[in-house]
């Protein structure tokens, strides 16, 4: 999913709201303008619990996020989504 304006973004995650039930983040760093983030995230949904590693990867400019790319398993997180 590619998300061009804020209000797209968040009308996209606000689908998993429901179903993400935490996260830890396992490890973060920072180079420049960019922030590397490895986490795992909790899920609980009607087809089953588990949790799913993901990392996202940020670019900032001025203090505000101008670009994010999040990459998961998706076998992993598809299993834990009811069809």
């Amino acid at each position: 999913m590619e998300a061009a304006k804020k209000e797209m973004y968040f009308a996209s995650a606000a689908r998993l709201a429901p179903v993400v039930k935490g996260h830890k983040l396992l490890r973060q760093w920072e180079q420049g303008n960019e922030v590397c983030s490895i986490y795992d995230v909790n899920l609980e949904t009607l087809a089953g619990k588990g949790t799913v590693t993901m990392s996202g990867w940020h670019t900032t400019d001025e203090n505000q996020l101008r670009s994010g790319r999040v990459i998961f398993h998706t076998v992993a997180f598809r299993a834990l989504m009811p069809r």
